[in-house]
């Protein structure tokens, strides 16, 4: 099961990982409010669907005042949606997400799998975010750490600070990103996750770290296991064939 990226966000601060400051409008009427609540002096504004590709199609914008959120908003909501990577089928927009606008001076790739070829679970961390992993690991391979654990046995924080250190040099930040890392294996194990990913993950003005994107979806397998999360499913955003199934 896919939850949306505000739902995303809102799992990663229950566990105590970072995250940009962020609002939903579900009303065009919403827009001026929300905007006006996380704009530093601007702010970011995403369309909600569960789909990659949103920005390359128009779905992420920098929005810089009232006016123009409201115009996004009324663009894109209750309207069809579809990128790249929708093959061809198109979602209606019911909710926009406006976070904080940061500036980036670093952004990383940190991830949570199945690594079904080691038969275990595998920690991904890669200091080239903002693309999908898998042309992060096309275009340079070596520069993917991959830090295996089990349910039974998650990484330890010393363990993951030398991993990681490996790639980031700055004290303060890899701390940080050990202390992620290890809070987002912990939320994959307990939510029985298929695919927690922040991306990017970043470095912002002071030093600090924080998730400005998500993606978590959970093994269906699972789902007797998790009645909280039941009230996550958009049954509008699913495959029609999957709900005949």
């Amino acid at each position: 099961m896919k939850i949306h990226e505000f739902q995303a966000r809102a799992l990663l601060a229950e566990y105590g990982i970072p995250i940009s400051g962020g609002g939903i409008a579900s009303e065009i009427s919403q827009a001026e409010v929300v905007f006006t609540r996380f704009a530093h002096p601007t702010a970011i504004a995403k369309v909600q669907v569960l789909m990659g590709g949103r920005g390359k199609a128009g779905g992420v914008k920098r929005i810089s005042n009232a006016a123009e959120a409201r115009e996004f908003v009324a663009k894109f909501l209750g309207k069809p949606f579809s990128t790249s990577q929708s093959a061809g089928e198109s979602k209606t927009v019911r909710s926009i997400l406006f976070t904080e606008d940061k500036k980036i001076l670093e952004e990383y790739y940190l991830g949570a799998t199945i690594d079904r070829s080691a038969g275990n679970i595998a920690l991904l961390f890669s200091k080239f975010g903002g693309m999908d992993i898998e042309e992060i690991a096309a275009k340079d391979p070596d520069s993917i750490l991959k830090i295996h654990f089990t349910p039974e046995k998650l990484p330890g924080c010393d363990e993951l600070l030398l991993q990681i250190k490996k790639q980031i040099t700055v004290d303060k930040v890899a701390c940080a990103i050990a202390d992620i890392g290890l809070k987002l294996c912990r939320l994959f194990i307990e939510k029985d996750a298929a695919i927690c990913e922040i991306n990017p993950l970043a470095m912002v003005e002071g030093l600090g770290v924080l998730a400005l994107d998500a993606k978590i979806v959970f093994d269906d397998n699972a789902s007797f296991r998790h009645p909280e999360s039941a009230s996550l499913r958009d049954p509008e955003e699913e495959d029609v064939r999957e709900q005949l199934a």
